[in-house]
């Protein structure tokens, strides 16, 4: 198959649920913008290991305890510093606790037991991962585990998530053009599908094995 190709069947489905007909009411360019999202709302509420294809390693040296993020980074999962015997897992720390890394004494941070953030960085004028261990112009290996942003969808470019999310983009989109044809039964039908679908997927994994999980239903949906 053609770039675009599946993007294109994707949107046909949609269309066929809603009964609409080609670009009347609803553009192409709608559609696609809503399987976008529905690519976007996916990362937030599937479990990190329903969604492998979405996972990347990035490694390198620190420069000055700070690394730049690959250019598709999400959100962070793990961190380690250090390579072969001597690698050790980082602890990612809130920036309201960064003090404590300073003054509580279990807490202290050190090349044994790291912490780190992402935070903005202006000269960069953009975000970086931030390494705490007491060694301010460290040059450590690292290794970061991380969540794959989703590319955009549009008639050239597929969803970056696999064939079995699919059926979830779909719904997405079905409820976003229904809810723009004021069709609002329709769409909480629909709603109510995709966010039982998205529970029984994580249903079948360990809460927390990543990070910690929410119920689907409860997080912010992606507009």
């Amino acid at each position: 198959m053609a770039a675009g190709d599946i993007t294109k069947e994707l949107e046909a489905r949609v269309r066929s649920r809603t009964g609409l007909r080609s670009q009347q009411g609803v553009l192409s360019v709608h559609i696609y913008a809503f399987l976008s999202r529905a690519c976007h709302d996916l990362m937030l509420r599937l479990h990190d290991a329903a969604i492998t294809e979405m996972q990347g390693v990035a490694t390198g040296n620190l420069s000055a305890s700070k690394a730049a993020l690959p250019a598709d980074f999400l959100r962070d999962r793990q961190l380690f510093i250090g390579t072969g015997a001597n690698m050790v897992q980082a602890r990612r720390i809130g920036l309201m606790d960064l003090d404590s890394i300073e003054t509580d004494v279990l807490m202290v941070a050190s090349t044994s037991n790291p912490y780190y953030w992402i935070w903005h960085n202006e000269s960069a004028g953009a975000p970086r991962l931030i390494v705490e261990m007491n060694s301010p112009s460290s040059k450590s290996a690292y290794t970061l585990y991380y969540m794959k942003r989703p590319s955009a969808v549009d008639e050239e470019t597929d969803p970056d998530l696999a064939a079995d999310k699919h059926n979830l983009l779909v719904d997405y989109a079905v409820r976003r053009v229904l809810q723009m044809e004021g069709r609002e039964d329709e769409a909480a039908e629909v709603w109510k599908r995709y966010i039982e679908s998205i529970v029984a997927i994580n249903s079948r994994y360990r809460a927390g094995s990543t990070r910690q999980e929410r119920e689907a239903g409860a997080r912010p949906e992606v507009s």
